[in-house]
């Protein structure tokens, strides 16, 4: 096979995996930073989680991102959108926190990555704090609301009042906040157990182009 045949093979089997691994045609929404998401996301007192993200393509890649959409008053939803690669890598230390809020008040909104639920903690609506054995005070939901924490992926997680301190200091100075001892977040263990199916991609073996070349070439000539 002659240099050209070979350069004109390769081009080929580029323009095929790149068309088998893009999803542009289904039509899902763009969000280019986390302001987006005011625009796709509807309802109130919610809260939007970054659950998963990954990209597809080799030369050219697309990026996409996973939400959580957990309500206080209605069921939760997941949603995928395309982003930006700038939008996708900052966020890649923030799988599992929530990158957005809307309030019921007024529809105020935030967007700094805070661990999931802050919008319902000391929210005398969902519940109301308690005394735990240690003396400090924990909150705790309504039974009507008592499925907020696993839909938060807190697992058995009790947020304190030094807690949402915290949180609401890291909303006044717009800076991350991954928990008093960085239990939320890419690196926390809170996050990485309830959400686990990004880490568990990483951890997979990786396969190389030229795997993947011989791969197409055997299922496709």
């Amino acid at each position: 096979m002659n240099k050209v045949a070979i350069y004109v093979l390769i081009l080929l089997i580029y323009l095929g995996l790149a068309k088998s691994f893009s999803t542009n045609e289904l039509g899902l929404a763009y969000i280019k930073n986390v302001n987006s998401l005011s625009q796709i996301v509807e309802g109130t007192n919610l809260t939007a989680i970054l659950t998963d993200t990954h990209s597809t393509g080799f030369l050219i890649k697309t990026y996409y991102q996973k939400y959580k959409i957990v309500y206080g008053l209605d069921t939760p939803k997941e949603i995928i959108v395309r982003t930006s690669r700038k939008f996708a890598t900052e966020n890649l230390t923030n799988i599992g926190l929530s990158l957005f809020r809307r309030y019921n008040k007024d529809e105020l909104e935030n967007t700094t990555p805070l661990p999931p639920g802050v919008i319902f903690i000391g929210d005398p609506a969902f519940g109301r704090w308690k005394y735990a054995p240690s003396g400090r005070k924990v909150w705790h939901f309504f039974k009507a609301y008592r499925n907020l924490p696993k839909d938060l992926g807190w697992d058995e997680f009790k947020p304190s009042k030094k807690f949402l301190e915290l949180a609401q200091s890291h909303i006044g100075q717009n800076k991350a906040f991954y928990g008093e001892n960085l239990e939320f977040g890419s690196k926390g263990y809170i996050s990485q157990k309830s959400f686990p199916d990004y880490f568990e991609r990483l951890n997979r073996p990786q396969k190389s182009f030229q795997d993947i070349i011989l791969e197409y070439l055997k299922n496709n000539f």
